[in-house]
């Protein structure tokens, strides 16, 4: 019998990451957000920023923030939290996710 290595990281990623894990890691990155003075808000009301932008984004990058901490790819510019998979292994996530989606409905 050949062990597939592939096939057992695939099994690790689909047993952490499911989405109640991605809208938890979103909660932690948007908690670290709300603290940062650099998010829309806080620039808004202490820094004089001015934005036309309506959604809570990030002055730094630009990013919409409830987009971007769903985002198991990305990081914040500034360090305060980091990836968690590359983009590619994202990708493959997003397309099992919605694969199931489709098999429930």
């Amino acid at each position: 019998m050949k062990l597939s290595l592939k096939g057992i990281l695939e099994g690790a990623w689909n047993s952490v990451f499911v989405k109640q894990k991605i809208e938890e890691i979103a909660g932690k990155r948007n908690e670290i957000c709300k603290g940062c003075s650099m998010n829309s808000d806080h620039a808004k009301r202490f820094n004089k920023y001015k934005s036309f932008r309506p959604d809570f984004h990030c002055t730094v990058c630009g990013c919409d923030l409830h987009l971007k901490t769903r985002a198991l790819s990305q990081e914040c510019p500034l360090g305060k939290w980091v990836a968690h998979v590359s983009q590619e292994e994202e990708f493959e996530i997003t397309k099992k996710l919605q694969s199931e989606d489709s098999k429930t409905k």
